[in-house]
């Protein structure tokens, strides 16, 4: 078997960068952590000291919202600047 990226190894399609959640999840939902105050109550860490925990900007969904969305300009540099606030 061979496991080129995190969404291989777990079946899922790699995500959309234009709607991927950009928090610690990269686009996944959960991220491990060893840092015990993300926990949720009750946790326990796997064999090595991680836990799995909800992306809070995401809340597990690996999306941004609509107003974090990165707009497609199709390389179209005016519509590029436009969508960024420049002239």
């Amino acid at each position: 078997m061979e496991i080129t990226d995190r969404y291989s190894a777990t079946g899922r399609p790699a995500p959309d960068p234009k709607t991927m959640c950009k928090g610690d999840c990269e686009g996944m939902g959960f991220y491990p952590t060893r840092n015990k105050k993300e926990w949720p109550k009750g946790a326990k860490p796997d064999e090595i000291g991680y836990v799995f925990v909800r992306c809070k900007p995401c809340n597990g969904t690996g999306r941004r919202d609509k107003k974090g969305m990165v707009p497609d300009i199709g390389g179209d540099v005016k519509k590029l600047r436009k969508a960024i606030g420049g002239k």
